[in-house]
């Protein structure tokens, strides 16, 4: 283990149907285990976009791995497939094609490692502790105050 790692978890997947939801509980109890309860939800939805795709596209076995660093938790998702993910703009009506997009948007950054031999890691990192905010940039950010100074509130 590196020393900037504080711990580290690995699993093996096979690239079947239920592998998901292996994933789901896997970065759960770990996560749980370590007090890290405000990231089981991030982690578990990317987790399970990040497997799907990898049983659905690689079809080869999936290396997990969960890891806290000092800022943030990492989560890495292996497999023997060169095909990268990609964000689609999915049609309204797709039931498929937006899982790169929720990676995006619930993990604080996300890219892709290649290997030398036609593999590849898919990554996301994901926040230690939750980000503080004060009152008027959270509301702002549920549209309950104007985000821009040109706009103002009138009485």
């Amino acid at each position: 283990m590196q020393p900037h790692v504080r711990w580290c978890r690995q699993t093996v997947l096979a690239p079947l149907p239920a592998s998901p939801s292996e994933a789901r509980d896997f970065v759960c109890r770990h996560l749980l285990d370590h007090q890290l309860a405000h990231l089981v939800e991030d982690v578990r939805l990317v987790v399970s976009e990040l497997v799907t795709n990898a049983v659905m596209h690689a079809r080869t076995p999936i290396g997990l791995t969960l890891e806290e660093m000092p800022f943030c938790v990492m989560l890495s998702v292996h497999d023997d497939s060169p095909l990268e993910p990609m964000t689609a703009v999915a049609h309204v009506d797709s039931t498929r094609g937006r899982g790169m997009n929720l990676v995006e948007q619930f993990s604080n950054a996300w890219g892709i490692s290649l290997g030398l031999e036609d593999d590849k890691t898919v990554w996301a990192s994901f926040a230690l502790r939750p980000v503080l905010m004060t009152a008027e940039s959270a509301a702002a950010q549920v549209g309950r105050l104007p985000t821009s100074p040109a706009r103002r509130w009138r009485k």
